[in-house]
């Protein structure tokens, strides 16, 4: 009798631990898929995008192109220097960031945007706030994700075609890449 009941436990006890092992399987899956949802949502960026192509340069998940003659000059700084122009476009991105208002509020790229002029602009799909600084920069801001994506372009001094040719370049071919 007492085998029996030994055998009966040892059975229970092995479709248990089998059953227990089918619900962690279940649930692993379950936090897989969530996970992915999450990376689609916080990626959603990539999804409205239009016309993709991957440009010359890139920060962080973020790519495009500038005309000619820019060089790197520091941590995502491009210059253009010649005897008649100077041009400085400067890119930064930080993570973990809860509100973009508060973000560029707080303005720790020293960017000086004018906040009440930025206005929601489509740029290959994606929704940038946009605007200039008091001394009359191009400045542009995009969350995606967590993430907070900068971007000012300076014209220091130049003349306004070539000031426009770089605004040109950079927004035709802002994309975020699509891994």
């Amino acid at each position: 009798m007492k085998k029996i009941i030994i055998s009966l436990i040892a059975v229970l006890a092995i479709f248990s631990i089998t059953a227990c092992k089918g619900k962690d399987t279940n649930n692993t899956n379950d936090k897989k898929t969530k996970t992915q949802e999450s990376k689609k949502q916080e990626r959603e960026s990539i999804k409205n995008q239009q016309g993709y192509q991957e440009g010359q340069y890139k920060i962080d998940d973020l790519t495009f192109n500038l005309p000619d003659g820019y060089e790197l000059n520091g941590d995502n700084r491009y210059t253009y220097t010649d005897t008649s122009n100077a041009l400085i476009v400067e890119l930064y991105v930080d993570d973990n960031v809860d509100d973009i208002y508060t973000f560029i509020g707080k303005d720790k790229h020293s960017f000086y945007p004018t906040v009440e002029d930025l206005k929601e602009t489509n740029i290959n799909g994606n929704t940038w706030l946009k605007g200039e600084t008091i001394d009359n920069a191009v400045v542009y801001y995009i969350k995606d994700g967590s993430k907070v994506y900068s971007v000012m372009l300076s014209p220091v001094f130049t003349l306004a075609s070539m000031f426009e040719d770089l605004v040109n370049t950079f927004e035709s071919s802002l994309y975020f890449k699509v891994n």
